[in-house]
């Protein structure tokens, strides 16, 4: 069927929204910044089953979702993105300085595949990058670029009714997604009777 996907390719639409946190927990986002030189993006489940066993056979099976782990590779880390997020300043001098003592700040990642024939568009809610590696290579005959890979946790965030949760995405007419990378993300909301359909 034509509307089946059964590839994905072409990581594009990264954009980075600042998350924000109130004194009493609550949480908002910045306006989502393009960051340039998407190259690809790999997510893994974080969490643990743990099965109860009886009459010979698994009786009850219980999960957790703590989110996700992944790698983002990108063509290099801006500047603004390094002080922004990766506790780096810059100096008197004009250099952008890395810091020890502080914390690296979260932010929501947004994306899309060039290769989901849906265009679906996706956004984790709660992401911390860690330092990058950094790496350089002789030029030789011919120039083979240089990326930089961000490693980060994905952590679910807790919604507006209770709910929590670590990743959304959108579809075509979804009431925000004409808007995803342009307006400041919302943490979704539910109904009761949208709950107890995804419950049932």
């Amino acid at each position: 069927m034509p509307d089946k996907n059964k590839v994905r390719y072409g990581l594009k639409n990264v954009h980075i929204a600042e998350l924000i946190e109130s004194e009493n927990g609550a949480i908002t986002y910045g306006k989502p910044e393009k960051y340039p030189g998407a190259v690809s993006l790999s997510l893994d489940p974080e969490g643990d089953s743990n099965n109860f066993n009886a009459d010979d056979t698994v009786y009850f099976q219980t999960t957790s979702n703590n989110g996700y782990s992944g790698d983002l590779e990108m063509a290099y880390i801006p500047d603004w993105f390094a002080i922004k997020y990766l506790n780096h300043k810059k100096a008197k001098s004009g250099n952008v300085v890395e810091m020890t003592g502080g914390n690296n700040k979260p932010f929501a990642l947004l994306f899309e595949f060039d290769g989901d024939v849906n265009a679906t568009r996706h956004i984790l809610f709660n992401v911390v990058a860690n330092r990058p590696s950094l790496e350089g290579n002789t030029v030789e005959d011919s120039k083979e670029p240089q990326t930089s890979t961000l490693s980060f946790n994905a952590s679910p965030v807790e919604c507006p009714d209770g709910n929590s949760t670590p990743k959304s995405k959108a579809s075509k007419g979804d009431s925000n997604y004409e808007t995803f990378f342009t307006v400041a993300p919302e943490l979704p909301e539910f109904d009761e009777e949208q709950i107890e359909n995804i419950g049932g």
